[in-house]
């Protein structure tokens, strides 16, 4: 739940952002396919939950998780840089591990167009 509401707050700013008279908007846009896979990774993980039958993973492979998810939120609140971690396979859930390796590029492709 906590999560569901951060993100519908992080879409609100992104979309007051966007609509702002006197923003900028192709800096703001750049940040939109980081938010998608956000919402889409919450999606996966509520499903996850829903599911009685999910396998669970090791605290060594959550944590590799936690950290690169942590690098990203740092990112993008702090506008740090970001170094692409090859995350391991997740079992059962292969699309949260894709959607994770697209907010790290994405967020470096975005860091490269504004130097």
């Amino acid at each position: 739940m906590n999560l569901s509401v951060k993100l519908n707050n992080m879409t609100q700013i992104y979309n007051a952002a966007n609509g702002e008279l006197f923003s900028d908007k192709t800096l703001i846009q750049n940040y939109y396919p980081s938010l998608f896979a956000l919402e889409e990774i919450s999606f996966m993980l509520n499903r996850a939950m829903a599911n009685k039958d999910r396998l669970t993973i090791n605290e060594q492979l959550m944590g590799e998780y936690l950290a690169t998810f942590e690098n990203i939120a740092k990112h993008l609140e702090l506008n740090t840089g970001l170094e692409i971690k090859i995350l391991p396979d997740l079992p059962q859930y292969n699309y949260i591990q894709s959607a994770m390796m697209n907010i790290q590029h994405n967020g470096f492709r975005e860091r490269d167009k504004n130097v």
